[in-house]
């Protein structure tokens, strides 16, 4: 039987004809001077049962042995392919699609290289000869990259040798796409290391350096705000994940794939700005310009919340049609999709990445604040719980950062009375 099918191909009446035919034939029996055996045959197409019963000598004693298939058309007899069933599998490694895809090994992209491959070799086999494949296991989610595909491939051909032949050259085209993908994550960073290391017409150059470890520590200190973002994350994005799945199935972390693409880009927007004026920032702290500091700081201030309402109006706006892009063929995933948004969209409106102490403010916020709210909101107010999340956790943050903000001012003078001197 085919899954969703039943007997399309109608073995069901195969064992019906047979057994009835016994019945039939049973009355003569005696008048010809034989015996009438019925003897059934399971997993007939892809096991070839009848093969393996006459290695182990079932029809030993019979004279003459027969079965009826149905078809489109009467005939007498019929010539068919023979078939060698397998399945592939590829095994990679699993990463979040939107917020980490360089820490993955796409099991999906080995699996669609051999459907490719399959296609060309199509071109290249016998008269008679055909190859099918389907995709069992194609991954979980959109936002997930697949570390693990499955596929079930049928290779028919008139002799059997040959059905053989044409499954070896499968299984070499799947080692060859599961090469090409592993292949493919190492090319990018193993390329400009070989052109550094050597000999070249550019003015960079690795080569060995006498280590100074205070300015080590100093580069390690200052990144630890961006280590403590990535692990908390992961963390995050992993027990999002889980919540997801435990509230709202597959739909849930589909809607969460999408809101993380579109929370990129608006972030984008004002990271970018960050970006930009932190060399400006030090610039003037370095050399004592607290004046400008503080006119630096009323502007990115006023940038901040300014565009963290814009982009929040947006959102509420667009949210069926940018939900619409990427979900719309499915309408419950799609309304499910829009309900997140426009409550998800409103941490934009509380949103503040500034502050002295980027580490504190950027453990505090992923790994205190929005981990506690993705874990203890959707108690309370289950599935938009888990949306709002993100909202709590930006507004605590903010807290933190003005709190952060007025106790080092002393320190670093961004904040000036009008009358003060400088």
């Amino acid at each position: 039987a085919l899954p969703g099918l039943g007997h399309a191909c109608g073995h069901n009446l195969i064992c019906t004809m047979a057994v009835g035919s016994g019945i039939a034939m049973r009355e003569f029996a005696d008048e010809l001077g034989g015996e009438i055996v019925v003897i059934g045959t399971p997993a007939e197409e892809t096991a070839g049962a009848k093969v393996e019963m006459s290695k182990k000598h079932a029809f030993d004693d019979l004279d003459v042995a027969m079965m009826s298939h149905p078809a489109y058309a009467d005939c007498d007899s019929l010539n068919t392919n023979a078939i060698k069933c397998f399945q592939v599998e590829f095994f990679g490694r699993a990463a979040h699609a939107a917020a980490f895809p360089e820490d993955g090994i796409n099991a999906l992209d080995a699996m669609i290289q051999l459907f490719s491959g399959v296609g060309f070799l199509r071109q290249q086999v016998k008269d008679g000869s055909r190859i099918h494949g389907v995709i069992l296991d194609g991954g979980k989610a959109p936002n997930i990259i697949p570390d693990y595909t499955k596929a079930l491939f049928y290779a028919r051909a008139p002799r059997f040798a040959y059905a053989m032949e044409l499954s070896e050259r499968i299984y070499d085209i799947a080692r060859g796409a599961a090469l090409a993908t592993g292949i493919g994550q190492t090319v990018g960073g193993v390329i400009p290391l070989i052109y550094f290391i050597r000999k070249n017409t550019s003015n960079l150059r690795i080569k060995a350096t006498m280590i100074k470890m205070d300015a080590v520590i100093k580069s390690a200190f200052n990144g630890l705000s961006e280590l403590m973002t990535s692990i908390a994350s992961s963390i995050v994005s992993m027990v999002y994940n889980l919540q997801l799945m435990k509230y709202a199935g597959e739909n849930g972390v589909a809607s969460y794939g999408v809101l993380m693409y579109v929370q990129f880009i608006f972030i984008g927007i004002l990271f970018g700005y960050t970006l930009g004026t932190t060399p400006i920032v030090g610039y003037h702290y370095g050399a004592g310009n607290k004046k400008e500091l503080n006119n630096l700081l009323k502007r990115s201030l006023k940038l901040e919340y300014i565009g963290g309402v814009v982009l929040f109006i947006i959102g509420q706006l667009l949210a069926k049609p940018i939900s619409f892009v990427f979900v719309g063929y499915d309408a419950e995933l799609w309304a499910l999709t829009i309900h997140a948004f426009r409550i998800f969209i409103s941490s934009f409106f509380t949103a503040l990445n500034n502050g002295p102490v980027s580490a504190i403010i950027s453990t505090l916020r992923s790994l205190v604040f929005e981990l506690g709210s993705v874990i203890i909101l959707p108690l309370i107010l289950g599935l938009n719980g888990i949306w709002g999340a993100v909202a709590v956790a930006e507004l605590a943050a903010t807290i933190v950062s003005w709190s952060l903000l007025i106790g080092f001012n002393k320190r670093y003078g961004y904040f000036i009375k009008k009358n003060s001197a400088i």
